[in-house]
Parts: structure tokens; C-alpha cells; sequence
């Protein structure tokens, strides 16, 4: 006879099973830390940008970054609500990542920080980086 019998294939089935129930989790995590390690990468970008269009005194302006659950922005101006929408720049951050909302504000010139900031970046499996960022502008 040739072919496979049925216990061997339940017993095949039950080791893929098996096999992919470990895995999920594994899988879970990984995408959780890589969302985390992502949304620490872009956060860092966006406020990079803000400081060189600070210091470069880009429009003659100030410029900021607005950190919110989804995205960050970097803008143009003193204060989120009345900036200049036409200069934005949107970084899309990871949306199942969680954060509290802040906005820093760079002098222009100096492109130093209105204030210091740290933001505890939470992941659906409640894994957390901190991304921070001293009075002079450092990122950690």
C-alpha cells in the first residue's frame, strides 16, 4: 500500500498545530518590539528635523514637533494650534503604540527645546521603551 495513514496524518497535524500555537506569541512579541523600536527611531527623526530647521532658522521661524498617538509633526511656528499647515511634515508612527501627546518647541538659532521631554512608549503586550530628550536637545 502506498499513501499515508490516517493516524499518520493526525499526528502530522497535530505537530504543525502545535508548531504554530508556540509560534504566535513569539511572532506577537517580535511585531510589538519592532512597532516600539520604530515608533522610538521616528519620534527621534521628527524632532531631528524640527532642531535642523531651527537652527537653520528656516523661514525665520521657530519650529516644533507635536508627538500624537499615529503620528509625529514637525512644524513651523511657536505653538501647534496656529502654525503654518503648509510646511508640515507628517511621520507615521506605528498606530498600536501608545504615548502621551507633547509638543516641543525649538528656538530658532539655537534650535534648544522649550522643554525637556520623556515619553513612555507602551505596546499592546505592555512592552515600553522611553524616549527622551534632555534641555539641550539630546535624544536618549
Amino acid at each position: 500500500m502506498k499513501g499515508f495513514s490516517l493516524v499518520e496524518i493526525l499526528l502530522a497535524l497535530t505537530i504543525v498545530g502545535i508548531l504554530a500555537i508556540t509560534a504566535v506569541p513569539v511572532f506577537r512579541t517580535l511585531l510589538a518590539e519592532n512597532d516600539l523600536a520604530v515608533s522610538q527611531m521616528l519620534l527621534s527623526q521628527a524632532a531631528r528635523l524640527a532642531q535642523a530647521n531651527a537652527r537653520a532658522v528656516a523661514f525665520d521661524n521657530d519650529w516644533g514637533m507635536r508627538a500624537v498617538k499615529g503620528s509625529a509633526v514637525v512644524f513651523k511656528g511657536n505653538d501647534f494650534a496656529s502654525r503654518d499647515t503648509t510646511e508640515d511634515t507628517t511621520f507615521v508612527l506605528p498606530s498600536a503604540i501608545k504615548f502621551p501627546e507633547t509638543s516641543i518647541i525649538f528656538s530658532k538659532f539655537t534650535a534648544i527645546p522649550s522643554q525637556s521631554a520623556s515619553l513612555t512608549l507602551k505596546a499592546p503586550n505592555n512592552a515600553e521603551r522611553v524616549w527622551t530628550m534632555d534641555s539641550q536637545g539630546i535624544i536618549y
